[in-house]
């Protein structure tokens, strides 16, 4: 597993990829003979079985580096497409939209990192799951992990619904400080907005620049931008 993460981490490929890619390269306590597909394949597999060990072992090594007065998350999704039909037991891999909006095989990746790029966590999903539905069991592993007194969460519009908001300001960090967010949200989606935006309609019409300015709404500051 060691020579796959290193492999990947110099050039990006996969495992046929590694082994292609030790012919040249030497590393230290590694005879790349020794080196199969097959093992590399293993490897994977265990890697899997121990990846909440894992996670919990990399928080406790980076809890350090977080600052604990006020962490800055952004959290994004991603899909990934698969080759291959095999399907197995508990299989990740579905149908459903990928980025580039057509349907394929695909599994979906969601991965936080603070304001300084440091990724802290990450969840795989199957590839027809809801990307809204993603965010709040992410958070909450977050919460759980870090004991950061204060949180403001980043994500785009393709992970709010209104549910979301209701779920976000439900949870707590430690000490029972709320949870703080900033979420983008497409006005025109949804007809809640309908009657605060309407003012603005006439403002907005023909504008040949861009126009921002806050209000509020349910009790949240809202900054709308056209």
């Amino acid at each position: 597993s060691g020579v796959r993460r290193v492999g990947h981490e110099c050039r990006s490929r996969s495992k046929l990829g590694v082994m292609r890619w030790l012919e040249g390269t030497r590393v230290p306590a590694v005879e790349a003979s020794s080196v199969t597909h097959q093992r590399l394949l293993r490897a994977m597999d265990t890697l899997a079985e121990r990846a909440e060990a894992m996670q919990r072992s990399l928080a406790t090594l980076l809890r350090p580096l977080i600052d604990q007065e006020l962490s800055v998350v952004f959290y994004d999704l991603t899909t990934v497409g698969v080759e291959g039909r095999t399907e197995l037991p508990d299989d990740v891999r579905a149908l459903g939209k990928s980025k580039d909006g057509g349907i394929a095989r695909q599994f979906m990746l969601g991965v936080v990192q603070t304001a300084e790029g440091l990724p802290i966590a990450h969840r795989v999903w199957e590839g027809n799951t809801g990307e809204a539905t993603t965010l709040q069991p992410v958070i909450q592993e977050v919460l759980s992990q870090f004991p950061v007194k204060r949180v403001v969460l980043v994500a785009d519009r393709g992970l709010l619904s209104l549910d979301n908001l209701e779920q976000l300001q439900a949870l707590e960090v430690k000490g029972g400080q709320p949870l703080e967010f900033v979420l983008a949200v497409p006005g025109r989606r949804y007809v809640e907005f309908d009657e605060l935006l309407e003012p603005l309609r006439a403002k907005c019409e023909g504008a040949t620049a861009e126009l921002f300015g806050e209000a509020a709404w349910q009790g949240l500051r809202l900054i709308w931008a056209h």
